[in-house]
């Protein structure tokens, strides 16, 4: 069964450490280049304070709380299908929330529980690792004389549309404990 564990002092050090501090500062106004440059100083509470969310399952409500903006990607500008959201957490929830996947991705990849077809999301796959497969089963199934078809589909937003029952379901199928989840 999975478990969120605690985090070391050295691990949340490490996150402080290494932010990029170019980022814009989230509605809790503290920036990320404060936090790295106190990161000696205030790594041992900012641990306790992520041992505590992850102990009590509680994900803080501030931390939840985005800056929205929206950004122009092409086409009309008086369309508002021609811009997407730019949300700016809080930076320590994206430590949480980096903690959170870093521990998740691991124990599904120990497990086996990612297919090899997934891509997208995964370190050292790319959409060209996926070109790459495609064109090797192709070639490989036409110098067998088989016939070969596909199908592509752009999931535009798909993100948006999960649903969250379902999703959840899957996490607790896959070992995720009630709690965590």
């Amino acid at each position: 069964m999975f478990e969120l564990e605690e985090v070391q002092e050295s691990y949340v050090l490490a996150q402080l450490q290494t932010l990029k501090t170019n980022k814009a500062i989230g509605l809790d106004k503290i920036s990320a280049r404060l936090l790295k440059c106190a990161s000696c100083s205030i790594s041992k509470s900012v641990t306790r304070l992520l041992n505590l969310s992850i102990k009590s399952n509680h994900f803080p409500k501030i931390w939840k709380c985005a800056k929205v903006t929206a950004l122009f990607k092409s086409g009309e500008r008086s369309n508002p299908i021609n811009y997407r959201p730019i949300s700016v957490l809080p930076t320590l929830s994206k430590i949480l929330e980096r903690t959170v996947h870093s521990q998740l991705y691991i124990h599904l990849i120990t497990n086996n529980l990612l297919t090899s077809e997934q891509f997208g999301f995964r370190q050292r796959y790319s959409t060209i690792t996926a070109l790459t497969n495609f064109a090797d089963e192709t070639l490989s199934s036409m110098e067998c004389g088989r016939l070969c078809g596909a199908v592509f589909l752009d999931l535009s937003k798909a993100f948006d549309t999960v649903d969250h029952s379902i999703l959840l379901h899957k996490l607790k199928a896959m070992g995720v404990s009630s709690s965590t989840v």
